[in-house]
């Protein structure tokens, strides 16, 4: 499932909200934050991806 927001950026709470929503039926997200946003981000879990890749990821790792 890929949801893609046109003409807008969603908020980091409206991230968090879809993954709480979808908790059970997301495997990945991947997340392209400005590095300000990282400190947010890592308190749920994400991860900071290489510095010639920037952005985060989140992986479920419950089966």
């Amino acid at each position: 499932m890929t949801i893609t927001y046109e003409n807008t950026v969603p908020s980091g709470s409206d991230v968090m909200r879809l993954i709480e929503y979808k908790e059970h039926d997301l495997m990945m997200v991947q997340l392209f934050a400005t590095k300000d946003k990282y400190t947010y981000y890592k308190k749920f879990g994400f991860e900071e991806r290489p510095s010639d890749a920037p952005g985060m990821r989140w992986i479920s790792r419950e089966d």
